[in-house]
């Protein structure tokens, strides 16, 4: 037997699991590190621009929603003073019939990109104002806004 063996075992300066002497530390190579950034860089280049459309067909949904609001309290409004078709009331006149938790009601009109809604009409649906829609028009299809385009 080898004097540097004992009873069959590998030498004791030699870590057959890193194939490598102790003593000495494993590390990456510059290569490995680059190859690990690129993945990262490409996976950012993807997750980015899926979260930017996520957000915005969010604040999509919350116009949406104030839209279909403003309907509701315009109709609302023209029942119980009597109003006929094509009256056109103000904000100030149906913001009583807005959930005061509704950011169209806390914003006093403004959509989420800060643009004024209306003008309201009687027993017509509000229209989205045109800036917003040209904002979501790259992530949001026409269809989406239905009767309030």
């Amino acid at each position: 037997m080898n004097s540097k063996t004992t009873q069959g075992f590998a030498p004791l300066e030699f870590n057959p699991m890193h194939n490598k002497p102790f003593g000495k530390k494993s590390a990456f190579t510059l290569i490995e590190v680059v190859v690990i950034v690129a993945i990262i860089a490409l996976m950012f280049l993807i997750v980015v621009p899926m979260l930017v459309i996520g957000h915005k067909r969010s604040k999509a949904k919350y116009v949406l929603d104030d839209l279909k609001a403003l309907n509701v309290a315009v109709q609302q409004y023209a029942v119980e003073t009597g109003r006929s078709s094509g009256f056109t009331p103000t904000y100030i006149d149906i913001k009583r019939y807005l959930d005061p938790k509704s950011y169209v009601y806390r914003s006093g009109g403004l959509d989420i990109e800060g643009n004024k809604y209306g003008p309201f009409i009687v027993d017509v649906p509000p229209k989205i104002p045109e800036k917003t829609f040209d904002y979501f028009s790259g992530v949001i299809e026409e269809s989406f806004w239905s009767v309030y385009r």
